[in-house]
């Protein structure tokens, strides 16, 4: 099963996940759910989808006793770092952005409470 398939059964069906898994599926599913990023993530193709969750899900793993606002932040650069999804996130504006960001903030906190 790939992390991708997992993806899929978390925002499907609910599947529990480990926490890691389930920080990153949320924020995930809530940018592939917002026009141009959406596009951008989804031209990148399963494997380096794969490959990109899975570097995320470390990352978090890694910073596990980080506050919500540092694990975003340590997403955020890797993120925007990325060919395509960095660039069309260099696109939107900083106040979206901010917007955004805060949004991610408020899911992970939903999650590890």
């Amino acid at each position: 099963m790939t992390i991708k398939d997992k993806y899929y059964d978390y925002v499907l069906m609910g599947k529990k996940v480990s926490l890691p898994e389930e920080i990153i599926f949320a924020v995930v599913h809530d940018f592939s759910d917002r026009r141009g990023l959406r596009q951008e993530w989804e031209q990148l193709g399963e494997d380096k989808q794969c490959e990109i969750m899975d570097t995320w899900i470390g990352k978090v793993k890694s910073n596990k006793t980080s506050s919500p606002e540092e694990i975003i932040l340590i997403f955020m650069e890797d993120f925007t770092n990325r060919d395509g999804i960095g660039s069309e996130w260099a696109n939107i504006d900083g106040d979206i952005q901010s917007e955004i960001t805060d949004v991610w903030v408020e899911i992970v906190k939903t999650k590890i409470i």
